[in-house]
């Protein structure tokens, strides 16, 4: 099926069908629980680091300040986190998880579903590091030529080297015009 297709082609091919899997299960997530994936992807980092400061969160969770301000409001609406501002700076904000925060993950499930986090945890120590590393460093060379600056992670991957940021190679997107 896919034996006439690009390299480029075949990359695109298989980041739709996770982007579509990741899609339908937070669409599930949301009819189920009232919760978006990333309300839910939210809601666990601050569970894992609270108390917390919102730009921490959104460099953990890989996310832009502005899209974060939005995705905290409805959490805080919903009652499932609570903000407070540290004196003397109070544009530093603290989130902690309400008691209603952690019932609601008590109850949901992952944004990965069961049976591909059941085959991650099958899979030896060495392959699951080599597929985290290979998805991360995907993540980096299609981050490369966007015209939009990416948060950056403080999450290394296990055999990230120093670098000039600059990844090795032709990013995945590169074409010859920029098209935008």
């Amino acid at each position: 099926m896919q034996s006439g297709l690009t390299l480029e082609e075949r990359l695109i091919v298989a980041l739709r069908r996770i982007t579509r899997s990741v899609d339908m299960h937070s669409d599930y997530l949301q009819r189920n629980f009232g919760l978006t994936g990333p309300q839910l992807t939210i809601l666990r980092v601050i569970k894992r680091l609270e108390p917390i400061f919102v730009g921490d969160v959104a460099r953990s969770a890989n996310f832009n300040p502005g899209t974060l301000t939005g995705i905290v409001d409805r959490l805080e609406a919903s009652d499932f986190v609570s903000r407070k501002r540290q004196a003397p700076d109070r544009r530093s904000v603290i989130l902690r998880l309400t008691a209603a925060g952690d019932r609601v993950l008590a109850d949901v499930p992952f944004l990965l579903r069961d049976r591909c986090l059941q085959s991650l945890e099958a899979m030896p120590a060495a392959d699951q590091a080599n597929l985290l590393n290979a998805l991360e460093h995907l993540a980096q060379l299609m981050e490369a030529d966007s015209p939009i600056a990416a948060p950056e992670s403080d999450q290394p991957s296990a055999s990230e080297e120093p670098t000039d940021g600059a990844p090795a190679g032709r990013p995945c997107s590169q074409s010859g015009s920029d098209g935008a």
